[in-house]
């Protein structure tokens, strides 16, 4: 009966949602299995633990609860990020060995996995469900494994990278418009650098702008409520005067104290290395470069929003808040695991563009380990690039978007 079969439809459509269900959270806890394995059988610096960050933000999370100032305490930091960040972490601070490596390593392969849905959703039209799926079985461990550097640094030191980029992605291409701006805003409370993207939110509109900043707002008070006095310092004397960038990057971070470790993937550490070392100024061309380089970033996120290449918008402005910091780790570089969907993404408007920046992905990418790290380059090309390295991309690729996007008409965007 035609009625029976209307009947049976949705049933059908609840099983098929429940086995995709299924089979995501079967990937997603397989995957987390793997990856703890490899972090331990393929250390990525083998001179630290593995959650070593994460550990500091533990300490820092008890220092906080019990009315002292790790600003205060520590001559060096190990990052930039407000109170509201350690915060975060206090409940981590209930579980511990491999119950908290679980945790931490799920919580960022879910997140990968729904940043790159969010992505493929956008691309292919098709259900979030689905396009989750097939990004934890398949996408998520070609990124992890392949691809990404940033991804899998963001692993082995227990960093937030992926987590708040997800959560810019699904504020941008999942959540409603009336709701639009308050995830941002949290990532923006955990990690300042999600902050530029309230240039994407602007074309929204107003509202949209206001719940991110109540949402940045909220994270202060609450990060104040609980420590006044690290509050008090962080926001007034350690950020404005530079202070907290001075003790992650001159006095020490990572155990380097100098702006020419090869760990330091930001365009004035680019300069401050070899071939460029010695050969240009540092200071005033690193300066112009940030000023040039921002105005563009802006300018082609802008546009390329107005052209509906939202993936476009969002990955510029995210390469952007890594290269033009004067601190950059490989982790920070994580919006690069997004270039091969912006390269598909571009290939329906601007087919030389789109290659352009699917020939960036190994540069962006860096050395990926565990599987790509025995690939050795060229020692005159490895020079350039590990030297170099995504900055030069970032150059080339905001240059290049700019010269074409920024050239013809605009073009509404939906906002729906």
């Amino acid at each position: 009966m035609p009625g029976d079969e209307h009947a049976r439809r949705p049933s059908g459509d609840v099983r098929r949602r429940a086995v995709l269900v299924a089979l995501w959270a079967v990937a997603s806890g397989l995957w987390t299995w793997a990856l703890i394995a490899l972090l331990h059988r393929y250390p990525l610096y083998p001179h630290f633990t593995p959650l070593s960050d994460l550990g500091e933000h533990l300490r820092d999370s008890g220092l906080l609860w019990s009315g002292k100032d790790p600003y205060v305490l520590r001559p060096t930091l190990n990052d930039t990020t407000p109170p509201f960040t350690v915060l975060v972490y206090t409940p981590l601070r209930l579980v511990h060995g491999a119950v908290l490596e679980t945790i931490v390593v799920l919580a960022n392969v879910v997140a990968l996995s729904v940043a790159l849905a969010a992505g493929l959703r956008r691309l292919v039209r098709r259900a979030f469900l689905e396009c989750l799926v097939v990004a934890t079985v398949v996408l998520t461990p070609l990124t992890l494994l392949v691809l990404s550097q940033a991804a899998w640094s963001s692993l082995w030191w227990g960093q937030d990278q992926l987590i708040m980029m997800s959560l810019v992605v699904v504020d941008l291409l999942l959540v409603a418009p009336r709701w639009r701006g308050l995830l941002i805003g949290v990532a923006a409370g955990v990690l300042l650098s999600p902050a530029i993207f309230v240039v994407l939110l602007l074309r929204i509109g107003w509202p949209a702008v206001a719940r991110m900043a109540g949402a940045v707002a909220g994270t202060i008070v609450l990060g104040a409520l609980v420590n006044l006095h690290a509050s008090t310092v962080y926001w007034f004397h350690l950020l404005p005067s530079g202070e907290a960038v001075r003790r992650v990057f001159i006095l020490g971070g990572a155990g380097t104290g100098t702006v020419a470790t090869p760990a330091n993937y930001s365009l004035e550490g680019m300069l401050a290395r070899r071939p460029f070392a010695h050969h240009v100024p540092l200071t005033p061309t690193w300066m112009a470069l940030v000023v040039v380089l921002a105005v563009l970033a802006l300018l082609v996120a802008w546009r390329a929003q107005g052209r509906q290449l939202d993936l476009t918008a969002m990955t510029v402005l995210g390469l952007a808040s890594a290269g033009l910091s004067p601190v950059g780790w490989d982790h920070h570089w994580i919006w690069g695991i997004m270039i091969p969907l912006v390269a598909v993404e571009l290939w329906r408007t601007n087919r030389v563009l789109s290659v352009l920046w699917a020939l960036a992905i190994p540069v962006v990418f860096l050395r990926s380990v565990p599987l790509t790290q025995s690939v050795h380059w060229p020692m005159g090309l490895s020079k350039v690039v590990w030297s170099g390295g995504p900055p030069l991309a970032f150059i080339v690729l905001v240059v290049a978007s700019a010269a074409v996007l920024l050239s013809g008409p605009r073009q509404r965007t939906d906002d729906s």
